[in-house]
């Protein structure tokens, strides 16, 4: 997958065990904490978010992590998992406060798409984490469009919609 450019968003694929995906990783999950649970956390309880929750699985072949750079500052993230062809799975997508509302989301959704049509995907899933409590967490999919590739406006729209409005509610 080449570099994605738009309004001063770079989108690329990254490795999930470098530097700059550890420290998105750590302030997705920062975030995600907090608002499940409405208290800070501390590095102690992220890691242990992390070693439950591992992201190993966001490398070929079964998955990518791309990261997006905003204004040559990596800002954002997400990872497609791709180990259940032809479904694809959003996760861990995330904007980090100050280049929020800049369209770094939907940059990002749509380098995801792209990602897993390349890939082979008709589908994509969005998977929210678990609720507080162990509740389900929601899953929402769209089939990919043959021919058209995955920036329709049919896919990417109900998924920023959809991601946008698990976000707002603190579950994504």
């Amino acid at each position: 997958m080449g570099d994605i450019l738009t309004l001063g968003w770079t989108v690329r694929a990254e490795p999930v065990d470098g530097p700059v995906a550890r420290a998105l990783l750590r302030d997705y999950y920062t975030e995600i904490v907090g608002r499940y649970h409405h208290r800070p956390t501390d590095d102690a309880e992220i890691d242990q978010v992390l070693a439950d929750e591992p992201s190993d699985d966001l490398t070929p072949p079964t998955g990518l992590f791309l990261v997006g750079w905003y204004d040559g500052e990596p800002a954002g993230c997400a990872g497609v998992r791709l180990g259940d062809l032809p479904y694809a799975e959003v996760t861990r997508v995330f904007v980090r406060a100050g280049a929020r509302r800049r369209g770094g989301g939907a940059r990002l959704l749509a380098a995801v798409e792209e990602a897993a049509a390349a890939y082979g995907a008709t589908t994509m899933r969005l998977a929210a984490p678990a609720r507080p409590g162990g509740g389900p967490g929601a899953v929402r999919q769209a089939r990919l469009p043959g021919g058209a590739g995955l920036r329709g406006l049919a896919v990417r729209r109900p998924l920023v919609r959809e991601a946008a409005r698990l976000t707002s509610r603190g579950r994504g």
